[in-house]
């Protein structure tokens, strides 16, 4: 995917540049917002998208919106205008996110289960995502989603962990009609 690839890019040279300069808790701060504020913002996503908004236009709103970000942060914004490339910074944005975890050891599992979740088994999750991945620290997402009888699913990265009671169900189910 050539926004995929655009993002990554940008998003390389961001975290190079803010390692830099001391300023990379700062600028993954900002990605965040930005992130946050394009993905709430339909209105937002559309003028960024839109062929018929001048560009000058687009760098002026970007800038009114995110007027309090790093002087990095002001520029990547200024860079993508200026390239037509404003379509992508939310990509931009989640991937600079992405690179940062990985590069701080941050896992994100996204965990989805019937109920809400314990701290105690939380805290037992964590510690297990962390030796399992060998990562420095567990950011967990969680969902709950009543149509699933039990158990939990969980996501990290591409790999996922169906320990649902559906699944189980499913699975016995497949045994029985085999034997």
């Amino acid at each position: 995917m050539k926004g995929s690839r655009v993002a990554a890019r940008y998003a390389k040279s961001m975290i190079q540049l803010a390692k830099e300069q001391g300023s990379l808790e700062k600028v993954y701060g900002d990605m965040k917002d930005i992130k946050g504020t394009i993905h709430s913002n339909d209105e937002l996503d559309i003028v960024l998208k839109s062929p018929l908004i001048k560009s000058e236009k687009k760098k002026q709103i970007l800038v009114a919106i995110f007027k309090s970000t790093e002087k990095l942060t002001k520029s990547l914004l200024e860079q993508l205008v200026s390239q037509n490339r404003e379509m992508h910074l939310e990509l931009v944005a989640s991937e600079f996110i992405a690179q940062y975890n990985v590069l701080k050891g941050i896992v994100i599992a996204k965990v989805t289960s019937a109920k809400q979740i314990s701290d105690k088994d939380l805290k037992t999750l964590s510690a297990s995502i962390k030796e399992q991945f060998n990562c420095s620290e567990v950011v967990i997402e969680e969902k709950i989603d009543e149509a699933l009888l039990g158990g939990m699913i969980v996501r990290i990265g591409d790999k996922q962990i169906d320990d649902s009671i559906d699944r189980r169900i499913k699975d016995l189910k497949n045994e029985l009609i085999q034997a």
